[in-house]
């Protein structure tokens, strides 16, 4: 949508689990490009964002209604944490309008030796083709 984001992600370390997201829009002069400050919202114009200890990206839900509009989808970004017995368990998605949290992944007790999650992104100009 043209629009920059900045994202501030809170953890509780003892807890090893993410506490909130707090989501804000920069303003830009349009003369000079200057930041002329930030705003915090509550929406994303009904984009979805992943965040990761590998990347952040955002897509259009549009182009994705599986996912949910105006929401984070964060992986566990501890990197010590992602080897323990039980593997990584900071995983979910933040809902930025009513500030919760919800699940789109139920950890197996089989993974808990697998690396670290990270989000795999096909090309921009990937288009999935059905077989018959």
């Amino acid at each position: 949508m043209g629009n920059l984001y900045s994202i501030h992600k809170y953890l509780d370390i003892d807890a090893h689990s993410t506490k909130r997201f707090d989501v804000f829009k920069l303003i830009f002069d349009e003369k000079n490009g200057n930041l002329l400050g930030k705003k915090e919202v509550h929406h994303i114009d009904g984009d979805i964002v992943f965040v990761g200890d590998n990347k952040t990206l955002a897509v259009s839900a549009l182009d994705f209604p599986e996912g949910q509009p105006n929401s984070i989808y964060f992986t566990d970004d501890y990197f010590y944490n992602a080897y323990e017995p039980f593997g990584p368990r900071d995983i979910g998605i933040f809902h930025l309008k009513d500030k919760s949290f919800g699940k789109y992944y139920q950890f197996k007790s089989s993974h808990k030796d697998l690396p670290p999650y990270i989000w795999i992104w096909p090309p921009v100009d990937f288009k999935p083709t059905l077989k018959s």
